[in-house]
């Protein structure tokens, strides 16, 4: 896994996409940003690759695990992902 880190704020700024799902703020300033592979994220993260694509689509959510292997990846704590996974959940109910 990378060593680099994503500052939280960082992430908050660059995200002009509020009501996106986590996976397209994961996508843009993570694997784009680093130049890192979806095979390498997915082999690194403990996914398949159609779990990764769920993941940056939005049909596979954030949960409690998957946050701890995000937060351990990125740098950035779990709970900022639980919560954009609500808040992505709470849009798309509206």
């Amino acid at each position: 896994m990378t060593k680099e880190t994503i500052s939280l704020s960082e992430l908050k700024q660059q995200n002009d996409t509020p009501n996106s799902p986590p996976g397209k703020m994961f996508l843009k300033f993570v694997l784009e940003k680093r130049a890192i592979t979806l095979s390498t994220a997915a082999l690194d993260l403990n996914l398949t690759l159609e779990e990764l694509h769920g993941f940056l689509e939005g049909t596979k959510s954030v949960d409690a695990e998957f946050s701890l292997k995000l937060a351990d990846y990125t740098g950035v704590e779990p709970q900022f992902w639980l919560n954009s996974q609500a808040n992505f959940d709470k849009e798309k109910k509206n």
